[in-house]
């Protein structure tokens, strides 16, 4: 497409060179009265040659042409409220152009029809760039102000992975790019002259997930870079300092699989097999190859959790309330399912028995307890009664041999007995040791665990209100009596855990990263980096001679005799909402692995590099696309030698081979059955978000309402009440809070069958303290009328800072305890373990009228909250047959 500088515009053929279409002269879009007659705007042709689009007028107008004829098709004027436009792109069929704007919104117009469609989702600055896939299957999108990438499906509009924080700058120099690879799946993003990082993007299916990195990310100063178009080789092209560099796009720490959201206390790798979930599917997988091996076991619904046993041999299974054990080779079952009266909240699993401890949570006189069980794998018994403990608990931890376990409240430091380190025999199910960590009152008990010579390691406070921030360290024999404490830190105290060392050496206190010998004498502080960007999550090789320290980039090395950190650390391109949950050595220390709080599993191979150290340079060199200055002196950088150029082609692995499906085998389960007393409602028809992503946090630091990535799907029971967990309803009731343009303050009406109610139950997570009213069920009856049910603060629902309802003996009762990421990634130092510092609440709501049928209810956020309520779940208890029995 040619225009002259008077305004004359035409679509020329370049093979043979020649005209081809109508010569048309467009007024008041180029700019005649300069020598060079710059068009005011931009004209896009697109691939076809079939239709021309015009910007111009501020990028406010948009204009389609028959580009043979240059005859006009469609307009659009854009409305300032939205923003002027930022980016555009045409799709390459040039069905459709994408819009983006100031205000962070996105439009698909319809080049045929001339309709527009705006994008649900907004971005969190505004829209930088635009780029469709070779396939127009999908539409990456990036912003500035903050640095945000996402992407959707250019047909439905809705997004097809979880967006991902490149930075939280708000710099206006921070401009960024996005480009698609050769397939749908390969996105390369540019954070404004820093750093380039290749992504892969999920494949479509449910649940989303977010991209990982396909490739270490590279530093880019100033350089170029983009990606050849190649679907079959997979390659790509990088340009810096005048040199061309073609990669294979195939490393990556990233091993594929997904693990299931609940975590066990310990991650045990038996060094070669995890775990992946897909929906109710799960299949073993080999970390070398990637290939899944043995049998598919398919669940009744979509598992909470899904792991290898001590053994590596059974597979442990929790769908819903359901535990099952199965042999992963042939796909059949250990033995019959075992039902709980509720979805478990924690779990513990031997080293090398076959010993598993798992807890429900309930209410007892308004007072939350969990019920620990104690299950023989070898036969799926149990063993003894339930030991009941009031909670909520933190990690269950079994002994090696799998014959005692630790249990210990977790963030419960208002109650005078908060200290109480409980030790049970799991042949009897009984508590025989009672270890009081009594170094101060309501000390909170921070971590507990085994070590090999049978010892316990124990290590308490500080409280979490106020008062004196020190930490114990306590040592106790086999049989609980004492053998010393010391204090870790006088100022500061400690808040992660600990890691005993192999043979009774001692211990490893990973806050300040301390290593005591046996006697509790501490020997060193490792050199470790900042404690602001750790995150707690660590592992020990089996030899206890290396330590793996997650932080929110990453993965740290140390030798620990030798005080030595090992270069370059291991480095994860996470998305802002993502963080390393656990981490775990082969047994022959080969390899480390580990799993992200999205379920992402990553690998890295531990070996000694015994390169001439020149040569290691030279390969970190060519990562570095940092610009030199070499074109601007009128040079180039030094090419490689021949010697080095045919090494680096010669290394080149191929194509990534296609994994072999693995067969189903046990399709027949049954899905589970909820009780007959109650009626979960899916709230899909009202709901407006996943809570499981990321929501848009322009506008918010830290973020609200946080992602909580670990909370199940499906059917589950909290309480004794079964609940429906999908999509949900976070409502925002004041208008003038930051969300009121995200949030309703009301959520739509949820029409039912009319019938008559007892109670309503609502499962419901509240971020901020709010004085009195922080959420109301309304119920529409049949014959008219309606009733308010209202959620107090205090009676009902608690957060976090709230300590004159925490101190209330009568507690609300809490069901789904889970961790909530974007803490860990915004706030820095946070616990990455399986509970979260605010709780669930179960609410039951007693309807004032049974005799009245309802036909609809609907959820409000009253004025004062900000935000509302996150309703999760809701449940109908409908009045039974027999007027004696609810």
């Amino acid at each position: 497409m040619l225009i002259d500088k008077h305004g004359g515009v035409q679509r020329w053929r370049t093979q043979p060179w020649a005209p081809d279409g109508d010569e048309v002269e467009i007024k008041g879009d180029v700019d005649n009265q300069t020598i060079a007659g710059p068009l005011l705007g931009e004209a896009l042709l697109s691939d076809d040659g079939a239709t021309m689009v015009m910007v111009s007028d501020a990028n406010l107008k948009f204009r389609s042409f028959d580009a043979r004829r240059m005859r006009l098709l469609h307009t659009l004027v854009l409305d300032t409220s939205r923003g002027r436009a930022t980016a555009w792109a045409l799709r390459h069929d040039s069905k459709q152009l994408a819009i983006g704007t100031m205000s962070g919104q996105i439009a698909l117009w319809d080049l045929a029809s001339g309709a527009v469609e705006w994008l649900p989702s907004r971005m969190g600055g505004w829209v930088a760039k635009l780029s469709f896939s070779a396939d127009d299957s999908r539409l990456a999108a990036i912003s500035n102000e903050p640095s945000e990438f996402r992407v959707f499906d250019p047909r439905s509009g809705e997004p097809v992975a979880m967006p991902v924080s490149l930075d939280d700058t708000m710099s206006p120099n921070a401009l960024n790019n996005v480009e698609f690879g050769p397939d749908a799946s390969t996105v390369l993003t540019q954070h404004y002259a820093t750093r380039a990082i290749l992504w892969q993007l999920p494949e479509a299916g449910y649940p989303p997930q977010a991209a990982v990195a396909a490739a270490p990310p590279m530093v880019a100063l100033y350089a170029r870079f983009a990606l050849a178009h190649d679907a079959r080789s997979h390659l790509m092209a990088t340009s810096d300092n005048g040199q061309l560099k073609l990669w294979r796009v195939r490393w990556s720490p990233f091993v594929g699989g997904r693990a299931a959201p609940m975590v066990s206390d310990t991650l045990r790798f038996d060094g070669r097999h995890l775990v992946s979930v897909d929906a109710n599917r799960v299949t073993v997988f080999d970390v070398a190859t990637g290939r899944s091996v043995g049998k598919t076991i398919v669940l009744p619904e979509a598992p909470t959790f899904a792991g290898l046993d001590g053994s590596g041999e059974r597979l442990i299974a929790i769908a819903g309330r359901e535990i099952s054990c199965w042999n992963w080779r042939d796909g059949k079952s250990c033995w019959p399912a075992i039902t709980l009266p509720d979805s478990p909240l924690h779990l513990g699993m031997a080293a090398h028995a076959p010993m598993l401890a798992v807890s429900t949570g309930g209410n007892k006189d308004r007072r939350f307890f969990e019920r620990v069980r104690l299950i023989d794998l070898a036969t799926g018994r149990q063993r003894g009664a339930p030991v009941v403990l009031r909670g909520p608990l933190g990690p269950l931890r079994l002994s090696d041999d799998g014959k005692r376990l630790l249990a210990f409240e977790q963030c419960n430091t208002l109650a005078d007995d908060s200290n109480v380190l409980r030790v049970i025999d799991t042949g009897s199910a009984k508590i025989v040791q009672n270890l009081v960590n009594d170094g101060k009152p309501r000390a909170q008990i921070i971590d507990a665990r085994f070590a090999d010579d049978g010892s316990v390691w124990s290590l308490s406070g500080p409280p979490a209100w106020g008062g004196d921030q020190q930490s114990l360290l306590w040592h106790w024999d086999s049989d609980g009596k004492l053998l010393d404490k010391t204090v870790i830190d006088p100022d500061f105290g400690s808040e992660f855990g600990l890691l005993p060392l192999p043979h009774g050496r001692g211990v490893i206190e990973t806050d300040w990263v301390t290593v005591f010998d046996n006697a509790g004498r501490a020997r060193r502080k490792l050199s470790v980096p900042d404690e602001g960007n750790r995150v707690n999550v660590d592992a020990l090789s089996p030899d206890g001679k290396l330590l793996a320290l997650a932080d929110l980039d990453g993965v740290s090395l140390f030798v620990v005799d030798r005080n030595q950190r090992l270069v370059p650390d291991f480095k994860l391109a996470l998305p802002n909402h993502d963080a390393i949950r656990q981490l775990a050595f082969a047994p022959d220390g080969s390899r480390l692995i580990g799993r992200t709080m999205s379920g992402h599993w990553f690998k890295w191979r531990i070996a000694s590099d015994t390169r001439p150290v020149a040569t290691i340079a030279q390969d970190l060199h060519l990562r570095d696309f940092t610009d030199l200055g070499f074109n601007e002196r009128g040079k180039s950088a030094p090419p490689l030698p021949a010697e080095e150029r045919r090494k680096l082609r010669a290394a080149d692995p191929g194509s990534t081979p296609a994994p072999t499906p693995a067969t189903l085998v046990n399709a027949d389960v049954t899905a589970p059955v909820p009780d007959a007393r109650y009626e979960p409602l899916n709230l899909d028809a009202i709901a407006n978000v996943d809570p499981r992503e990321p929501m848009n946090r322009a506008t918010r630091v830290p973020p609200q309402p946080q992602s909580l990535p670990t909370l199940p799907r499906g059917l589950q029971r909290y309480d004794g009440v079964d609940f429906m967990l999908g999509r949900a309803v976070q409502l925002s009731g004041s208008p003038h809070n930051r969300l009121d343009t995200e949030f309703p303050a009301q959520s739509p009406t949820l029409r039912i069958a009319p019938q008559h109610i007892a109670a309503v139950d609502a499962l419901v997570f509240q971020f901020n303290g709010v004085a009195g009213e922080t959420g109301v069920v309304r119920l529409y009856y049949a014959n008219g009328g309606e009733r308010d049910l209202d959620i107090l603060d205090g009676r009902d629902t608690y957060a976090l800072l709230d300590l004159a309802a925490i101190q209330r003996q009568d507690k609300p009762r809490i069901g789904w305890l889970g961790a909530y990421s974007t803490d860990i990634r915004g706030w820095g130092i946070s616990d990455s373990g399986d509970a979260a510092a605010v709780p669930t609440n179960v609410v039951r709501l007693a309807n004032p009228e049974p005799d009245r049928p309802v036909a609809a209810i609907s959820l409000e956020a009253p004025p004062t909250a900000s935000p509302g309520l996150l309703y999760l779940a809701l449940t109908l208890e409908p009045i039974e047959a027999s007027p004696t029995r609810h």
